[in-house]
C-alpha cells in the first residue's frame, strides 16, 4: 500500500483512494475468469455476451451503460455496483 494513503481511513476509504471511482460505462469485469474464452457465449462472471466483450471499446457510452444495467438486473456482479460502505468487521 502506498505510504501517501492516510492510515486513519477505513479499509473501504483506502481501497477507494487506490482504485478510484468507476463509471457505469466502464468495463464491468470483476477480475474473474471470462468464461467466453472457455466457449460460453455469455460470461458467467460479468454477464456480457462475447460480441459485447469484443466490441466494448467501440460501443458508445450509453450502450455500455445499458449493458451494465441489464446485467445487474439479471443478477450479475459488476465492479461498479459496489457503491456503499460495507459493514465494518468488529
Amino acid at each position: 500500500m502506498s505510504d501517501d494513503i492516510d492510515k486513519s481511513l477505513s479499509n473501504f476509504e483506502r481501497l477507494s483512494a487506490i482504485l478510484g471511482k468507476g463509471s457505469l460505462s466502464g468495463s464491468p469485469c470483476t477480475g474473474g475468469i471470462c468464461t467466453t474464452t472457455l466457449g460460453d457465449t455469455r460470461c458467467k462472471t460479468c454477464g456480457r455476451f462475447d460480441n459485447e466483450i469484443l466490441e466494448w471499446n467501440e460501443l458508445s457510452e450509453v450502450v455500455r451503460k445499458n449493458i451494465n444495467i441489464r446485467n445487474v438486473s439479471h443478477g450479475y456482479k459488476i465492479r461498479q455496483t459496489f457503491t456503499q460502505k460495507p459493514d465494518e468487521e468488529e
